[in-house]
């Protein structure tokens, strides 16, 4: 693929996205290959005692073609500071521009509302800004029966939109693919422009803004680091103005309840104050190690600097567990899937099968009853039945009551049951302890239990919140049979935009 520049001054790596299919098109599952081809470099250069040129995991080009180059804006959306330069070829702007959505089931706007803010970090054109200052070419050929060259003549023009610029390349009668695609002489040029520059890392506007959408994703932008959100129902932004010579940063916040920075990918002279929404924050200079303060918003909208590290615990989202359903698959270990009972075997061995087939994930299937996982990975339980499960805490805002049925508590402390029935089932993320998870798979009969684990997360672009109430008519109409479907906030309660029937 890159044979014609046989002498680029860098390593060069070729993720392949573990299976054949691709996990979810480097996004959760996907990008942490891309994470552990790169750490591999360095573990490989200490334990052979290379003695030739070194690597710097921080200093990323990123290039790649079609789904790749759908996984190089991901990249740039996601992970901004660590990428240096990146070339998108032939790639589609996001899965839901590439991929008609309109054959979806009708269903209510509100359930619609959900499914598409739970797919809000796989659309890149709303989060081209978080790469402003980055070299970028983009190339595509004008004859691209397969990605229509739209998507890059769109992603353009909203860089162009965000007051940023990228080099744009359409090779007129050129297909989706030819012989030498990843090395025209655009290209050749792009690299060894970036590969002799004696920039470190690409110059921060100004001006700049960060877009942050509820995602365990999420790298930092110029040294900020979103941990929390107000509420997963929106995005949330910072706009940056950048003080070099009076040593100030001013930020205006939305959506935003707590945050710190990252010295490992801070840009330059760490600023001495910071205003954050008309608070003045003075940055304490004897305490540089990373994430040892964080910057957090009080009831009352003021912004104070606090030490106290114990708000990680189970009863505060963050990190890993941050995002959608698909969260769960963030693990730091294999999966352990729990079947406490023979007649969920087969579920638990047909989903253990698909975490193989696409994902390459490992699983060991436990049979013994579980009340709280202490396994190292996440964890994912099957049940059946109306009995209740002591592994929920009893404060969490879902839970199954024998006898009566499935109960959803509102932001507002209101509760909704949905009374045991045929077809009836759940799917939902539960906290474990040191940023774990357990998914919660659970049908009130055999029906059930097939209709919610259908959606644990498979494919790309499919939609999934952090928990579902399915009926019988789910099988038929898709999510349009939804009982309740939405999010929890940083506190694990149910958000307001949640949809409950």
């Amino acid at each position: 693929m890159l044979d014609a520049v046989p002498n680029l001054k860098a390593w060069v790596l070729f993720p392949t996205g573990v299976t054949p299919w691709s996990g979810d098109d480097w996004h959760t599952w996907g990008f942490a290959d891309v994470e552990a081809a790169i750490t591999a470099i360095p573990t490989w250069i200490q334990a052979m005692a290379w003695g030739g040129p070194q690597a710097d995991p921080g200093r990323l080009i990123v290039s790649g073609h079609s789904n790749g180059g759908q996984g190089t804006w991901f990249a740039l959306t996601h992970q901004p500071d660590r990428i240096i330069a990146a070339a998108a070829v032939s790639g589609y702007s996001s899965i839901q521009s590439y991929v008609p959505y309109q054959f979806w089931n009708e269903m209510d706007p509100r359930v619609n509302a959900v499914l598409q803010t739970s797919l809000i970090g796989y659309r890149h054109e709303l989060l081209v800004e978080n790469f402003a200052g980055i070299p970028i070419l983009q190339q595509h050929g004008g004859a691209d029966g397969n990605v229509p060259v739209y998507h890059s003549r769109r992603m353009s023009q909203l860089i162009c939109q965000s007051e940023w610029t990228s080099e744009y390349v359409e090779l007129p009668g050129k297909g989706h693919w030819f012989a030498g695609t990843m090395t025209t002489k655009p290209l050749r040029d792009f690299y060894n422009s970036i590969l002799k520059s004696q920039k470190s890392l690409p110059e921060l506007p100004q001006y700049f803004r960060i877009i942050i959408p509820s995602s365990g994703v999420m790298g930092s932008r110029a040294g900020i680091v979103i941990d929390q959100l107000v509420s997963p129902d929106q995005l949330a932004t910072i706009d940056v103005v950048r003080n070099v010579s009076m040593s100030k940063w001013t930020l205006r916040t939305s959506n935003v309840h707590r945050f710190h920075l990252s010295v490992d990918h801070f840009h330059g002279v760490l600023p001495s104050t910071f205003e954050v929404d008309g608070s003045l924050i003075s940055v304490p200079v004897n305490r540089m190690i990373k994430e040892e303060y964080w910057f957090i918003r009080t009831i009352d909208g003021v912004w104070l600097i606090s030490y106290d590290s114990s708000w990680r615990s189970i009863k505060q989202r963050y990190g890993g567990q941050s995002g959608t359903l698909d969260a769960i698959l963030r693990t730091s270990g294999h999966f352990t899937i729990h079947s406490p009972g023979v007649a969920t075997i087969a579920m638990a061995s047909q989903i253990a099968r698909n975490l193989f087939q696409y994902f390459g994930a490992d699983s060991q299937i436990d049979m013994t009853v579980i009340t709280h996982p202490t396994q190292s990975g996440n964890a994912i339980i099957v049940s059946l039945g109306e009995e209740a499960l002591t592994s929920i805490p009893t404060t969490y805002p879902i839970a199954i009551t024998p006898g009566k049925g499935v109960s959803v508590r509102s932001r507002s402390g209101r509760e909704r049951l949905y009374p045991f029935e045929d077809g009836l089932g759940a799917i939902f993320l539960t906290p474990l302890r040191d940023e774990r998870l357990m998914l919660l798979i659970w049908g009130f009969d055999d029906s059930g239990l097939r209709n919610a684990a259908r959606l644990l997360p498979m494919l790309t672009g499919v939609g999934q919140p952090d928990f579902v109430i399915v009926s019988k008519r789910s099988a038929l109409k898709g999510a349009a049979g939804a009982l309740a479907l939405g999010f929890f906030d940083h506190s694990w309660n149910v958000s307001q935009a949640s949809f409950l029937s």
